[in-house]
């Protein structure tokens, strides 16, 4: 009989993750020691140390939430802000003459630890949060036969999914449709405004419509939205394109701003560098005012709170709280009593 424990849900690789990341540190120090990098007292001073940093900085981070509204990549940097708070400070202890360690025995425990730290992190939370990453949510202009047909396809394709269609205006209302009816192809602009979409496909090639997809197009390219034109109308049965990453589906897909992936990863890459630098830089300053949060007032150092991001999509941000624990929720109540109008 199997009585292993099963990893079945992300709670359940959070609380693994976590008890994991507390006895890493440990074996770090006894592997450096088992080398003979370290002495039994430096192994012990920079296991203690990367302990109690990074319980600080993942109190005040919460890595562990298994609602912290994370995706992958986004849970990959903040678990390399959390290995940079943790080793640079114990690295910048190291060089005092005061502590146990000194540098190099202190570059072998991190040498050990952070690619452990990642890894172990990859392994346990990163299939939940890839699993769970969203597709791209897409908006098809047009409700005939060429709407339809793109429709199928879509929803064939886990990458992608369909949000809903708008239908031009000699267009009558179909029931066969993945997606709700939106309105018409006139109200492009305010349904991009009020919903998230990563890419708007226009399907029609019906001369009559050459006005009304030519407004599409010029309101994707005001509002920065990707957008698809039908290339052919045909379907092909076995017949492959001969350049099929730019016509396997039939469409021309445009972007309003030119796609620079190498210059897009270098940004990511020296955003993270960046921003790993100033937290371990303003490391104090932060550590205090948590302090100060939590020594004054009940609840979490953090308040989270949602954002809207590129395409109108839904992102959460933190920043140190300075109102009381759930004021979101007591806004209602209060705002009976207040003795204002207008």
């Amino acid at each position: 009989m199997d009585t292993a424990p099963r990893i079945r849900t992300l709670e359940d690789a959070q609380r693994l993750n976590r008890a994991l990341d507390a006895v890493l540190p440990t074996i770090a120090a006894l592997v450096v020691w088992g080398l003979g990098r370290a002495s039994p007292a430096s192994a012990i001073a920079l296991a203690a140390l990367a302990t109690l940093l990074w319980r600080g900085a993942a109190r005040v981070l919460r890595p562990y939430d298994a609602n912290g509204g994370r995706g992958f990549r986004g849970d990959i940097a903040l678990t390399v802000v959390l290995v940079a708070a943790m080793l640079v400070p114990t690295w910048l202890a190291a060089a005092l003459p005061q502590f146990p360690a000194t540098t190099a025995q202190a570059w072998s425990f991190a040498l050990f630890l952070a690619p452990s730290v990642v890894a172990v992190r990859l392994a346990l939370v990163g299939p939940f949060l890839w699993a769970a990453r969203q597709p791209e949510e897409v908006l098809i202009c047009g409700i005939g036969p060429l709407g339809r047909m793109t429709g199928n396809e879509i929803h064939a394709d886990a990458r992608r999914t369909v949000v809903g269609y708008l239908r031009f205006a000699d267009e009558t209302p179909h029931e066969r449709l993945h997606a709700p009816l939106l309105g018409t192809v006139d109200a492009l602009e305010e349904t991009l405004r009020t919903r998230v979409v990563d890419e708007v496909w226009v399907a029609s090639t019906a001369p009559e419509h050459a006005a009304s997809v030519q407004q599409a197009v010029r309101v994707c390219e005001t509002l920065g939205v990707p957008f698809a034109l039908p290339l052919v109308t045909y379907r092909m049965a076995r017949a492959q394109p001969i350049v099929a990453s730019s016509m396997a589906d039939g469409y021309v897909h445009y972007h309003s701003v030119r796609r620079k992936p190498v210059q897009q990863a270098l940004k990511r890459a020296l955003d993270i560098a960046a921003s790993a630098g100033a937290l371990v830089a303003l490391a104090p300053l932060l550590l205090a005012t948590a302090a100060a949060v939590q020594l004054t007032s009940r609840g979490p150092v953090l308040f989270r709170q949602q954002r809207v991001g590129l395409n109108g999509r839904i992102f959460s941000m933190l920043k140190f709280r300075s109102m009381v624990a759930d004021a979101e929720s007591l806004k209602a109540a209060l705002a009976a009593e207040n003795e204002r109008t207008g």
